[in-house]
């Protein structure tokens, strides 16, 4: 007998497992005509593979919403001595980024999805798939002018905090080149 095998503890639990299991199911358009779909050997396993079915789904449509998104976005990317700014491309890269700095960009997804947010990446140009800084970039409330309203590093610490001076010349540069020439108007 293995120890280490997981077993519900109340009916009750297969119950609730079952009914999301099958709410599942029907999300990701399976045939519940098909007994073994309905009836699965091992719920637990096979709730945990539709939730995370789902969850790639439900990335999968925002994903392509960050694609449209992207056509205006881009306009903002910009170089300047060994960095570069670019727009956050799919939900895995907010995730990822959130992950490696330790802060919440992550909980904006849905924000810069709607466009209610514009969310940008930026790298140094030697390292382009490593986390650096993440910065939010929307309208004023006063004045509707585009405005840098935070940019983090990891465990959500500034340009400031970290007394990285290239960091605040490069984003002082990006305001000046980009905000100012480019009349773009962002959703958000």
């Amino acid at each position: 007998m293995n120890k280490n095998k997981k077993h519900y503890l109340s009916i009750y639990k297969v119950f609730l497992d079952w009914r999301d299991y099958i709410r599942d199911c029907k999300k990701l358009g399976y045939d519940l005509n098909i007994e073994y779909l309905v009836f699965p050997k091992n719920l637990e396993e096979e709730h945990i593979k539709t939730i995370k079915l789902i969850k790639y789904k439900e990335n999968e449509e925002l994903d392509k919403k960050i694609k449209k998104r992207l056509k205006t976005l881009n306009k903002f990317y910009f170089e300047y001595k060994d960095l570069f700014i670019r727009p956050a491309g799919s939900t895995k890269e907010l995730i990822e980024e959130g992950k490696v700095l330790h802060h919440c960009v992550g909980n904006y997804i849905k924000d810069y999805v709607e466009g209610r947010t514009n969310i940008f990446f930026i790298r140094k140009k030697e390292e382009p798939e490593t986390p650096f800084y993440t910065v939010e970039i929307g309208k004023s409330w006063r004045t509707g002018d585009l405005i840098i309203r935070q940019c983090r590093s990891y465990k959500n610490t500034t340009p400031e905090e970290n007394n990285d001076l290239f960091v605040k010349e490069f984003i002082e540069i990006f305001e000046k080149e980009i905000f100012s020439q480019n009349k773009i108007l962002l959703s958000a």
